[in-house]
């Protein structure tokens, strides 16, 4: 588990996104809290992604994989270049966060296709409650 390592494949990950539609840059590796609500990670024995803003930790998902801190900071990135994407194509009567998600997929897929199919199941999670039968959200 290095930082460095983590880092460096964030760095290239990150440089496979398509450009913010919106003008606004990414987020670079955090490993302390701005307050903003960015991500960052902290290590210990284990690897911590976590969000906290203005001084309140609001979620903490704790790993030993490489590969889940990697996805789920990409996958932040993806999320909200997806959702500015629709906004700037929106179509009338469609479910505009099914076209979101989509986008959100086909970015993780190039990326990594386990990403894409990791986050289908999210999705799918999300959009039918359904089919939940009181199970968490994979992650």
């Amino acid at each position: 588990m290095s930082i460095d390592r983590i880092r460096d494949q964030f760095n290239q990950y990150r440089d496979l996104l398509p450009p913010r539609l919106d003008g606004r840059l990414y987020f670079d590796f955090m490993t302390t809290p701005l307050g903003d609500a960015t991500p960052h990670v902290e290590v210990d024995e284990k690897m911590h992604f976590v969000i906290s803003e203005r001084g309140v930790e609001h979620e903490r998902r704790t790993t030993d994989s490489e590969d889940d801190i990697l996805y789920w900071l990409i996958s932040n990135l993806a999320h909200e270049y997806a959702f500015v994407w629709e906004a700037y194509h929106r179509l009338p009567f469609i479910d505009s966060r099914r076209r979101a998600f989509r986008k959100h997929r086909s970015i993780l897929r190039a990326i990594d296709s386990s990403w894409g199919k990791r986050a289908k199941l999210q999705h799918d999670w999300l959009l039918h409650p359904m089919k939940r039968n009181g199970l968490p959200m994979p992650l």
